[in-house]
Formats: structure tokens, C-alpha cells, sequence
């Protein structure tokens, strides 16, 4: 009789142990938020990290918790993780990719700055904002003619911050080697800003 009491504990401490479920597989709650960020967890600390996204994602919109396992959650987190971090590589290989494209472009043209002047406020003279003028040279480094091109230009302050960016559009064309001086002007009004 006594080795059929033993055994029946025995049998049943295994049987309680089968039946006990991971944390993984119990609902999402803030119960669980409790236990798991206890000291004893049996969550990684790069689970906790995917459950404390997931809810940044519930908030933008991206995920929904509710009605959700600790491991779905957690699997759903890290795909987003995971895709936003590919995103993040392709914008990086896309700019990337317009750097040198531009740098390749700048080679071909070189636009270079050979004069400015200012020319301020003045009732007597008729000019009633400030002026910048502004002379640039284009040069066709290309080794070929070249019909139009699009360029930009930025102003910057003495803080290095954008005062004015404006585009040029040159379509009377260069040829190879040629050098061409152009002026732009741009008036300064203190009643606008950028």
C-alpha cells in the first residue's frame, strides 16, 4: 500500500508539472507585466524589450495587444522591430545613393560663388528691402556639351543656419569646358520669414 501512495504522488507531482504553461502562452495583461519583470522571470531581457515596444505600437497604431498571448505579442513586436530597422537600411542606402549621385553630378558641373554684395534699405535710392546679389560661375566639367541642368542654393547665416534656398535652371546649355557667370538677386524683407 505504501508503494501505491508514493507512486500515485509521484504520478500526480508529474502530472501537475505537464499542465503548468509557459509564461509565454498565458494572456497579455498587467499581471503578467508584474511577473514577468520580476527577478525570477523566464523572459529574456530582449522579450521585455519587444513587450515594452509592442505597447509604443499599440499607441502609433501599429499593433493591437488585446486579446493576445505574452508570445504573440512579443513575435508581433519583433516583426515590427525588425521591418522598421529594414526600412531604416533602405532610407540609409537610398541617401546613400543620392550622395553620390550628386557628388557624381557635382563633377560634372561646378557652380562656385565668385562675387556677393549687399545693398541695404534705402528710400533715397529706391530699394525698399535689403538686396543680396549674388554672382555664380558654371563650368562644364563633364567632357561633353550639356543642354539644361537643375541646381540649388542655400543662404546661410553667420550660425550656419538657411536664411534662403532657391533652384537654377540653366537650359541655354554648356559646352565642353565652357564657363558661364550668371547673377541672382534676392530681396530681404523683415516682414518674412525664411
Amino acid at each position: 500500500m505504501r508503494k501505491y501512495f508514493v507512486f500515485s504522488i509521484v504520478i500526480l507531482v508529474l502530472i501537475l508539472t505537464g499542465c503548468t504553461t509557459s509564461i509565454y502562452d498565458e494572456p497579455y495583461t498587467n499581471e503578467i507585466i508584474d511577473r514577468i519583470s520580476g527577478p525570477q522571470s523566464e523572459v529574456t531581457s530582449s522579450d521585455l524589450l519587444s513587450l515594452s515596444m509592442a505597447e509604443v505600437y499599440e499607441r502609433e497604431g501599429r499593433m493591437t495587444i488585446a486579446g493576445k498571448t505574452v508570445g504573440q505579442v512579443i513575435k508581433e513586436s519583433t516583426r515590427i522591430t525588425m521591418e522598421k530597422i529594414e526600412q531604416g537600411k533602405q532610407a540609409n542606402e537610398e541617401r546613400e545613393k543620392q550622395v553620390a549621385l550628386s557628388k557624381e553630378r557635382t563633377k560634372r558641373i561646378k557652380i562656385e560663388l565668385v562675387k556677393k554684395e549687399n545693398y541695404p534699405f534705402s528710400v533715397q535710392k529706391g530699394i525698399y528691402n535689403d538686396v543680396i546679389r549674388i554672382d555664380y560661375r558654371m563650368t562644364n566639367n563633364s567632357g561633353k556639351p550639356i543642354s539644361a541642368f537643375k541646381a540649388s542654393f542655400t543662404l546661410l547665416d553667420a550660425f550656419g543656419e538657411s536664411i534662403f534656398t532657391s533652384g537654377i535652371t540653366y537650359d541655354e546649355g554648356l559646352q565642353k569646358g565652357e564657363k558661364v557667370t550668371q547673377a541672382y538677386q534676392v530681396e530681404v524683407s523683415p516682414f518674412t520669414e525664411g
